[in-house]
């Protein structure tokens, strides 16, 4: 099987001159990740399609989990707001989040939990404060 080697790959190459540690790095990375996609440690036909299937709920179970952690970073600056009330809609936004990873097997329950409690408690004293 022949590989062709993506130009965005040698890239650094055109723009640098001496090579560098750091650039022969980046070179040796992409191109790990460019073999990577292509070969397949699976055999079968039957192999290689979960092999593919898992990589595509890799990638979507990875997305959902930075999306939640996106909104705990949210709700967290809006704690050091002076406002509470955008705090507790960004507490219901985050506890939503954190539900539905938890459903889809993204956390284990119990973690889900465990973050949502804290999250509130920091809600609770940060209204004890201001109030």
């Amino acid at each position: 099987m022949r590989v062709k080697i993506p130009k965005k790959a040698l890239e650094p190459l055109a723009r640098a001159s001496p090579l560098t540690n750091a650039l022969i790095f980046s070179i040796l990375t992409r191109l790990f990740f460019i073999f990577k996609r292509v070969y397949s440690l699976a055999n079968s036909p039957q192999a290689r399609k979960r092999a593919r299937q898992a990589t595509g709920r890799r990638a979507q179970n990875m997305s959902q989990r930075s999306e939640v952690r996106t909104s705990i970073k949210r709700f967290k600056s809006s704690l050091d707001d002076a406002d509470t009330t955008v705090a507790q809609t960004a507490y219901r936004e985050v506890a939503s989040q954190i539900d539905r990873a938890a459903r889809k097997g993204l956390a284990h329950p119990n973690q889900a939990g465990r973050l949502k409690s804290r999250l509130n408690a920091r809600l609770k004293a940060k209204a004890k404060a201001t109030a």
